[in-house]
């Protein structure tokens, strides 16, 4: 049954991101962005599918109110992230780099948390590994606290660059 939570769980969160790809076409991401960011995913549907896969052995049972509370923690953190994409609306993107024209998100989600999308993946995978106690639920999570911090540092970057770019045009403009 947990797998088959988590299953629909990560189904949801991909097809949404899949729907955002869709709608943003090759402006998603930098052309040399996007092998990297493609094989991220790929490795994590991999790892979500053995994860789901290698089933109930050896867990430790969990009462029912923890399992419950780790079911809803689990499903917040999809629909967070997929809350944050979606605030991002057109400015979304799959690369660390911002997409051209888009302005910095500070309302709704983005207003309490300066990357939800990545907080709410950290938040699921968290709670996979409450629920699945398993090799895969691990390698993934350590997979995204190595990788994410990297992203975040890479996006913020960028966004310090742009920032300095717009005080730059508007103090032009005003002279």
């Amino acid at each position: 049954m947990i797998e088959i939570v988590v299953a629909t769980g990560w189904a949801a969160h991909l097809l949404h991101w899949s729907l955002a790809l869709a709608t943003a076409g090759r402006a998603a991401a930098q052309r040399t962005e996007w092998r990297r960011e493609v094989a991220v995913r790929l490795v994590m549907l991999i790892g979500i599918t053995t994860a789901v896969a290698a089933g109930p052995a050896d867990r430790v049972a969990l009462p029912a109110a923890v399992t419950v509370i780790a079911v809803v923690l689990f499903l917040a953190g999809h629909i967070f992230a997929i809350a944050g994409r979606s605030t991002l609306g057109p400015a979304w993107s799959i690369g660390t780099r911002p997409r051209a024209g888009a302005e910095q998100r500070r309302t709704g989600l983005y207003a309490a948390v300066r990357h939800p999308i990545y907080a709410g993946v950290f938040l699921a995978l968290v709670m996979q590994l409450a629920l699945l106690q398993n090799v895969a639920a691990l390698a993934l999570l350590l997979g995204t606290i190595i990788i994410v911090p990297v992203k975040i540092a890479a996006e913020e970057r960028w966004l310090a660059r742009c920032q300095d770019a717009g005080r730059i045009a508007r103090r032009s403009s005003h002279d």
